[in-house]
């Protein structure tokens, strides 16, 4: 192992990153010891991206009332309550809840020119993930499936993030997350993958790894530990600078960014350490299953447990933009909800229940993707109960957070037309919610293969609202064929 290998390991140790995540990118999990109090006058927003599987048809998860002329409804309990509905669990939060109908994933949607005069709706694993919150036409060469512009939460990290611990954060609950282009959700401005940390114990201490909870250290040993990181930083940055003149291109900017958060990391170091202003952080009891393609079992203690982690993180504002991969796609079981009924959720259900299969196969995959986004909505609402527990500012911990939740397809299998999204939370008012949208310009339609793809609004839109609720100006996000937020948030 080369000696810039080695001291690149030891630096990130030395800042009390765990050997999980020993392998993040600078600019991806900047541990710092610094926790910035809220104002409680304006306390921040906290974003959390969530992106689950085995998810999309509407047949469970639209609410009761909705006709083909509705395009703004308000919701109550009584509306998320029917058989086999997804969102009953949530009805306790219907004035903290917007549902979206209407969207699609369309600067992902192949081909990617939009002079095409066919653009098919379907679309693969392969764009979906790196599509999805970066709003991005996909570039297929070599097979790699690469955005052309960065991740929600990995911009709004990288312009407000530098005072928290972590900017920003990518996590796997319950499945593996930053591995390739099937599983990332989160990329740089040069279209790299960030990694993704799926251990609870390594986003513990990533989060609160670093920070004083208790008497002040010695004076003397805090200023030679000091020292000794800002040593190793400053001579990574030489490093760094020489190898720069050697680059080119491409290859240049990418090492600008490592470079630019050297120099952040060392800023960040040049300040004293401060006890966590909001109580002592506990981790989570228990061990998290180990995740892995096909491990639908460790779905439950892992989701607990990040939960866990999060509203604590968030609580004491050690991060405020998170994205994450939940639950598996691919093959496995889900024994909590079927027992051995069911073996391969990925082909024997989640490929059964698009509405191009009106059998009874298809019916009954439909009420099973039900049942799994109804066990997603009880974790959401016990989530969200301690979020609301938390009190902030003028209101509560839950009013200053918004919650994205989509699923990976929309009414067909690999379809990138009418995907969920269900926005939860307060979000400080920035939207109006306790409401169902549908934001398409295009009647109710469950069939196979659903309307005009030109019907439905782009989820391009949906990501400028939420850049602008968070305080980034602007009117395009990811691809610019599309531009302005999404009409009637507001």
């Amino acid at each position: 192992m080369s000696s810039a290998i080695l001291e690149r390991r030891r630096f990130l140790k030395s800042l009390g990153l765990g050997a999980g995540v020993v392998s993040l990118p600078f600019f991806s999990l900047l541990e710092s010891s610094v926790v910035q109090a809220a104002d409680a006058a304006q306390p921040p927003l906290r974003l959390l991206l969530l992106h689950s599987g085995w998810g999309g048809p509407w047949d469970h998860l639209r609410p009761t009332g909705v006709t083909d002329t509705t395009r703004d409804l308000p919701l109550d309990a009584g509306m998320l309550t029917f058989a086999d509905s997804v969102l009953e669990p949530l009805k306790a939060f219907a004035s903290k809840m917007l549902v979206i109908e209407g969207l699609g994933t369309t600067a992902g949607l192949v081909p990617q020119d939009a002079t095409h005069p066919i653009r098919t709706h379907l679309v693969g694993h392969e764009n979906e993930d790196p599509n999805r919150f970066t709003g991005s036409a996909i570039n297929d060469a070599n097979k790699d499936w690469v955005p052309s512009s960065p991740s929600l939460e990995y911009v709004l990290g990288k312009q407000f993030g530098g005072s928290n611990a972590v900017r920003s954060l990518q996590l796997g609950i319950g499945c593996t997350s930053g591995t390739s282009h099937s599983d990332t959700l989160s990329y740089n401005e040069s279209g790299q993958r960030l990694p993704g940390v799926t251990a609870p114990a390594d986003v513990f201490k990533a989060l609160f790894g670093g920070v004083s909870t208790g008497p002040a250290p010695d004076p003397a040993v805090a200023q030679r530990i000091l020292a000794r990181r800002k040593g190793v930083a400053t001579a990574l940055e030489a490093s760094v600078t020489r190898l720069r003149s050697r680059l080119a291109g491409t290859e240049r900017a990418k090492l600008d960014e490592h470079l630019a958060s050297l120099v952040d990391i060392e800023s960040r170091l040049s300040s004293a350490a401060s006890p966590v202003a909001c109580g002592t952080p506990m981790s989570p009891t228990g061990t998290a299953p180990q995740v892995g393609f096909g491990s639908g079992d460790a779905i439950p203690e892992n989701t607990r447990m990040h939960f866990d982690i999060l509203s604590q993180a968030f609580a004491c504002d050690r991060t405020r933009y998170v994205v994450a991969r939940w639950g598996e796609t691919g093959a496995g079981t889900i024994p909590w909800l079927f027992g051995t009924d069911v073996r391969d959720m990925h082909g024997d259900v989640a490929h059964n229940a698009g509405h191009e299969n009106m059998t009874d196969v298809g019916n009954t995959a439909r009420l099973r993707l039900a049942k799994v986004n109804n066990w997603y909505a009880q974790q959401l609402a016990a989530f969200m109960t301690k979020l609301q527990a938390i009190p902030e500012g003028s209101g509560t911990l839950l009013d200053n957070t918004l919650i994205v939740w989509t699923t990976d397809f929309g009414n067909e299998v690999h379809g990138g037309l009418n995907v969920p999204f269900v926005l939860l939370g307060g979000a400080q008012k920035k939207f109006r919610m306790g409401r169902y949208l549908n934001v398409s310009s295009g009647p109710l339609n469950d069939k196979y293969p659903g309307n005009a793809v030109s019907t439905y609004a782009p989820t391009n839109q949906l990501l400028v609202s939420i850049m602008n609720a968070c305080g980034i100006a602007g009117n395009t996000f990811g691809s610019t064929e599309f531009s302005g937020p999404l009409k009637g948030l507001v």
